[in-house]
This record gives C-alpha cells, sequence and structure tokens, in this order.
C-alpha cells in the first residue's frame, strides 16, 4: 500500500472493494465464483482490480485452482 499510497499516477486506491460473481471456463464446463480482489486502484491511465499475493501464495492457489490461476510464457501470473 505504502508504493500507492505515493506513487504519483495512482489517483485513489480501495482496499477489499465489493465481491462480485465472476464466470470462467474449467475442463470445458462454465463455471464461476464471488470474487473479492485485494484492491480497486484508479490511475490516470488505468483503472481496474489488483491482487497482491506473495509469490508462495500464487504458487498454492495455481496448484488448487489450476483452471483459475496460472503462469504466462513470460514467467507472470494470471488469472483466468
Amino acid at each position: 500500500m505504502y508504493e500507492k499510497e505515493f506513487d504519483s499516477n495512482v489517483v485513489e486506491y480501495y482496499d477489499q472493494p465489493e465481491t462480485f460473481p465472476i464466470r470462467y471456463q474449467n475442463k470445458g464446463r462454465n463455471t464461476g465464483h464471488y470474487y473479492t480482489p485485494d484492491f480497486f486502484v484508479i490511475e490516470k491511465e488505468w483503472i481496474g482490480y489488483e491482487e497482491w499475493k506473495t509469490e508462495r501464495e500464487l504458487s498454492n492457489l495455481i496448484l488448487k485452482y489450476p483452471g483459475r490461476y496460472c503462469i504466462d510464457e513470460a514467467g507472470a501470473f494470471s488469472v483466468n
């Protein structure tokens, strides 16, 4: 949060914004769940939700929910 507080590109940020349903494909089936992101961030040229997790937490989530979390070709973690 310290980085966001002093980042000149950040206009506002909110921790634990509203929960909302998300839908996605998992092994060819439609599925979904309710999701509460860690932060909602408004920057000068970007608005979106952010997950702030350690690499260890993300690795565990990939193992637990392989249809939801993954590592892309560049080695970055992403949510499907």
